[in-house]
């Protein structure tokens, strides 16, 4: 259940993008809408990272459901990892859902 969300997740956030190909996206607006991921939407904005996504118009966001974010084995980290962690599910370019699946 959960991979067909994220499949149907992903292929709606990376149409959005190809529908504005002028203005940045507003990416925690977007998030929003997916309950599941409120946990990352939350590192997102308290990280400082929205900001800098917000700008750009062509991304690709791999972002984790909030039952990873609650596991007991979920360690405590600093916020500048968990920055870092954040950073790295955030792909500077825009890959379909074939791209993905190929790497």
């Amino acid at each position: 259940v959960v991979a067909s969300s994220l499949k149907y997740f992903f292929i709606f956030f990376f149409f959005s993008f190809c529908l504005v190909p002028i203005w940045g996206h507003n990416i925690t607006g977007i998030l929003s809408h997916y309950p599941d991921l409120s946990d990352f939407t939350a590192l997102l904005t308290s990280t400082g990272i929205y900001a800098d996504l917000d700008r750009r118009t062509s991304l690709t966001i791999l972002a984790v459901p909030n039952a990873h974010f609650r596991s007991p084995t979920f360690p405590a980290a600093s916020p500048a990892t968990l920055a870092d962690v954040v950073r790295y599910h955030v792909l500077l370019q825009y890959l379909s859902w074939s791209d993905l699946r190929r790497t």
